[in-house]
């Protein structure tokens, strides 16, 4: 392994550790490859370092099972690591270190900076005792460790853990680090200073840029200083960053909205703190007209968190700006940042038709109140999924931080008008025993179950499916091979039947893009699965040539937003499949979101559209900086359930806007010839939101030029206008 760093920041990551209990760390190791980076200040490692009295730690033995992975991603410390990988078997290897007598803390790092690990748990060893038993490793992360050094070398062991479901077996270590301490809080301390010195350094390669603010942005008057803050009202779908300032007719603005019956919609207003406000509270009254009331528990109160948000791919640029929506009923405000709140209401079921008034109270502890009038007008009809449709989220347990909150994240998802979620890893375990297939559906029962319980009900695609190939032994000859994966493909649509699952959507291959090997494959599977009675195909094709090779073979074909466009739709509908896409969801943009879901999948002409990803990040989801790539994912992990981003919250107002566009169609179809101007009226609204981008999903990755917050609210007024025009 290559040291990249100079010795500036070893002399610093030393002196800190130091400056911590007074003690510098006795050994850092790297964990890697010959070819990779190694941290500063810390000392490579690959499975070429065999133990030797003369070199003084090492290997005490490498096994063919054992590798060394680079991914490309996080600090030299973060992106590669050393680990064991095999089909079964706990994988023992041991790792072995010469220290004088005494007490020792050892920081033993390990994490994945490209793929979630959190299913294959491992065992850390000392001297052949277990110290850290089934460490479910998610993100990137340390664990401290004790040993008594004597005469012989500390032995560090590592093992695949040994549980029930145990897939393969796997274990990965990124380095280590030895403290002279007496307790793991002191190790943990001087862990956290030598963390803390290395993030320092890796971010400082990023450069921060600045948003272009509307340069008719008001200046702060002395009124307002005097005052301390400035609030104002602002539309959602214009983000408010650290640095804005409102416009005159933002400060006098009323908080407006439109929602049907069983709708949620928000609102949004800002504070710029031009002093301490301390404890700053959020209410809203009762929202009040002739036909009834709308309570105060009917909102939903958050504040944005500002983050720093990575900029473009490959760029070392980031941007501050609003993504994670907290609680934000009653939030500390200190001076500085521009801070924004998001108020949200769920409009009660049945609630009668009206324009209902109500306001708004921002309260700070230091300074006078605001307030702001709210009008939110009730339409006279409600809107419902299309049937026939679906709106879909890729998820998968092995992203999921906090796996116990599965339940809560299926909820969430439902209350985001989401239908369907893909199976990414569930399968059936088992096999054949004596010439007689066997397998266990109990966990994929279990599964799928609770996503039914939640709402979850559409079609499935199924990428456990992949796993099917691992479990047909690979020296058969082709024909036996091909029989033995029609089998499995065969009981796992019977067993669906008979539990009454959604239909599964066999999804053997990803992406495959133009590469012959890819599909290649998925021709072959894909045409195994069409033999079986009962089963649907399912692929994602984003390369347009590569796509046609296997529209054949699809039931399914769910382009990437890049390939979607009106040709790939004739082509698939002409091959006599579904003409479904798939787009991300970063969870910061508010308008690019509500678009790809909403306008764009209806001028696609899609019926089906499934976004990546609920949970996908890389290291820390509320760090975007600290991987190779963006994390993406629409609600942020938490211990007591999921957060929802900026985007999470336009993604479903998105969804909305398809509801409404398709109530329109259906009154517009079903129109009595008396209704002939509203319907012609109708087309004209719906031939103009066409006419403005066209059916092509690579052109219209950001929302059309020319469209505005504004765009997207009187389109939705005027839908809804001709709608009340057409409903007998």
């Amino acid at each position: 392994m290559a040291t990249v760093r100079g010795t500036l920041m070893v002399t610093c990551l030393l002196t800190l550790c130091a400056c911590a209990w007074g003690q510098e760390p006795v050994l850092m190791l790297d964990f890697g490859k010959a070819d990779s980076s190694v941290e500063v200040g810390f000392t490579g490692v690959t499975l070429q370092d065999i133990y030797s009295p003369e070199r003084g730690f090492g290997w005490a033995e490498v096994f063919p099972y054992m590798s060394e992975a680079d991914q490309g991603s996080g600090t030299a410390l973060q992106r590669d690591f050393i680990y064991g990988h095999e089909q079964g078997g706990p994988l023992p290897a041991e790792f072995l270190l010469d220290l004088d007598p005494g007490t020792y803390q050892i920081a033993l790092m390990a994490g994945d900076m490209r793929y979630g690990r959190g299913e294959l748990p491992f065992d850390v060893l000392v001297d052949g005792e277990a110290v850290v038993e089934e460490w479910h490793n998610r993100q990137w992360e340390f664990r401290i460790v004790g040993v008594e050094a004597g005469d012989e070398p500390v032995r560090i062991g590592f093992r695949s853990s040994d549980v029930p479901d145990r897939r393969y077996a796997w274990w990965h270590c990124n380095g280590l680090v030895v403290f002279r301490a007496d307790t793991a809080d002191e190790a943990r301390e001087q862990m956290d200073a030598l963390s803390e010195a290395i993030r320092d350094q890796w971010y400082a390669q990023y450069e921060e840029v600045f948003p272009e603010e509307d340069p008719a942005r008001g200046e702060i008057t002395d009124a307002d200083r005097e005052r301390g803050y400035v609030a104002f009202a602002r539309d959602y779908l214009d983000l408010v960053y650290p640095g804005t300032t409102p416009i005159a007719r933002e400060r006098d603005a009323a908080m407006l909205a439109q929602a049907t019956p069983g709708e949620y919609e928000p609102v949004s207003f800002a504070v710029v703190p031009l002093q301490d406000l301390g404890e700053c509270r959020v209410t809203v009254s009762e929202l009040t007209c002739a036909a009834g009331e709308i309570p105060p528990a009917a909102w939903d109160i958050r504040i944005a968190g500002i983050l720093r948000k990575r900029q473009g791919r490959d760029e070392k640029k980031f941007l501050r700006g609003p993504k994670i929506l907290y609680d934000g009923a009653r939030v500390a405000v200190p001076v500085g940042d521009t801070r924004w709140w998001w108020l949200t209401v769920s409009v009660p079921e049945g609630q009668p038709a009206g324009v209902y008034r109500g306001e708004v109270t921002f309260r700070p502890e230091n300074a006078e109140p605001w307030t702001c009038p709210i009008r939110l007008r009730v339409l006279p009809f409600t809107i419902e999924k299309p049937a026939g449709e679906m709106f879909g989220m890729y998820y998968g347990m092995h992203y999921a931080l906090y796996p116990e909150n599965r339940d809560r994240h299926f909820a969430d998802m439902r209350e985001h008008l989401i239908d369907t979620i893909t199976l990414s890893n569930e399968s059936p375990a088992g096999g054949w025993e004596d010439g007689e297939l066997q397998l266990d559906f109990s966990k994929m029962d279990e599964f799928i179950a609770a996503a039914q319980r939640y709402g979850l009900t559409g079609d499935m695609p199924w990428g456990g499916v992949r796993r099917m190939r691992s479990m047909v032994p690979a020296d058969l000859p082709d024909e036996e091979w091909d029989d033995r994966y029609k089998q499995l493909i065969a009981a796992t649509v019977a067993h669906g039947d008979e539990q009454g699952w959604p239909e599964l959507l066999c999804y053997p291959v990803d992406e495959p893009s133009n590469n012959p090997e890819k599909l290649e494959t998925a021709q072959r599977l894909l045409g195994l699965t069409r033999q079986v009675e009962g089963a649907y195909t399912y692929c994602t094709p984003n390369a347009i040539e590569g796509g046609r090779h296997l529209l054949p073979l699809l039931d399914y074909a769910t382009w990437q937003h890049l390939s979607a466009n009106a040709q790939t739709r004739a082509e698939t509908l002409d091959a006599g499949g579904t003409f479904w896409y798939y787009s991300s969801n970063y969870g910061a943009e508010s308008d690019v979101s509500r678009f790809r879901s909403g306008f764009l999948r209806w001028r696609l002409g899609a019926t089906g559209m499934l976004y990546w990803h609920y949970n996908a990040f890389v290291g820390s989801p509320y760090d975007d900086l600290d991987a190779g790539r963006s994390d993406m994912f629409v609600a942020a992990p938490t211990p007591d359930g999921p957060i929802p981003t900026i985007g999470w919250e336009c993604e479903r107002e998105g969804i909305e806007d398809v509801w409404y566009l398709r109530k329109l169609e259906g009154l517009m179809a079903s129109a009595p010839g008396a209704k002939a101007a509203e319907a012609t009226a109708a087309q004209a609204t719906l031939d103009e939101i066409a006419a403005g981008f066209p059916p092509d999903g690579r052109e219209n990755l950001g929302i059309p030029d020319g469209w505005s917050a504004a765009t997207f609210h009187r389109y939705r007024r005027e839908i809804a206008e001709h709608i009340i025009e057409l409903t007998p």
